[in-house]
């Protein structure tokens, strides 16, 4: 099996598999993850495990919903950058 799309208790599900196990998946209604490979936006082929490619500005948006809090950790070496709204 390469990839299976189901619907399990009323949500969907596709699964990817590689040498018979999940290593990406997408749920409707619960995780999804990708365990393989890297992930482009605006990209075809991303060089990083998340690579953001765009004419334009590149903008990210991180949004805490219940407390307010949003916590960006940087590892670079031993450098630590930690920014907190």
């Amino acid at each position: 099996t390469l990839v299976r799309i189901y619907d399990a208790f009323d949500d969907g599900i596709i699964d990817v598999y590689q040498n018979n196990s999940v290593v990406n998946r997408i749920h409707g209604n619960g995780d999804s993850y990708f365990t393989a490979g890297n992930v482009g936006i605006g990209t075809a082929s991303p060089s990083e495990m998340l690579h953001l490619k765009s004419t334009g500005d590149v903008k990210i948006l991180l949004e805490a919903d219940t407390d307010n809090v949003i916590i960006l950790k940087y590892y670079s070496h031993k450098m630590v950058v930690l920014l907190q709204v």
